[in-house]
Parts: C-alpha cells; sequence; structure tokens
C-alpha cells in the first residue's frame, strides 16, 4: 500500500520555510528592540535547512512544491539576512555619529 503522504524532505522543507519567514519578520520588527541579534542568525540557519531539505526533497517523486517553496524561502532570506547585516554595518558609524552629536548637544 502506498503512502499518500510526500516525502519527509519535502515537508521539512516547507516546515522550515514557515519558521525561517517567522523568524526573519520577527527580526525585522521596529517595534521589537534587539530581536535581530537572535532572529536573524536563527532565521539563517532555518533557511540553510530549508534550502537543504528542498533539495533532497526533489530527488523523491512525490511533494514537489513543498521542495520548491523551501527551496525559494531559503534562497531568498538568506540573501535577505545578508542584504539587512551589511546595510546594518554601513549605516552604524553613521547613525553612532549622530548618536554622539545628539548626546553632546544635550549634555553641553
Amino acid at each position: 500500500m502506498a503512502s499518500a503522504l510526500p516525502n519527509k524532505h519535502a515537508r521539512l522543507s516547507l516546515v522550515s520555510a514557515i519558521f525561517t519567514l517567522l523568524f526573519f519578520c520577527i527580526g525585522f520588527a521596529p517595534f521589537l528592540p534587539m530581536t535581530a541579534v537572535v532572529c536573524y542568525p536563527a532565521a539563517l540557519l532555518s533557511g540553510v535547512f530549508s534550502l537543504i531539505s528542498g533539495l533532497r526533497g526533489l530527488r523523491r517523486p512525490s511533494g514537489h512544491w513543498m521542495a520548491w517553496i523551501g527551496i525559494m524561502t531559503g534562497i531568498l532570506v538568506i540573501l535577505g539576512v545578508a542584504a539587512f547585516t551589511t546595510l546594518t554595518a554601513m549605516l552604524l558609524p553613521v547613525v553612532a555619529e549622530g548618536m554622539a552629536e545628539m548626546w553632546q548637544s544635550l549634555w553641553p
């Protein structure tokens, strides 16, 4: 009797893609301070896991759509985390200088 369920790697890829998006969106939330420090690495790790399990899920005949969703989500989140980390590193000196000027203007 054949199983109607898709392969386990495709299912893992889809579930990991959902967690990847959840971590990425929570890390991007501006009203929650310091969440990016925790959520971006978690999104990166779950995105890599989603990508790898999606590629392994394509080897089986069933569940291709789940595997492709995991692959695409993993790739996009990995690129998004890299872009936001680069932007943060580039803007950090500008923000620090502005905060120093503001602090000096408040306390003469």
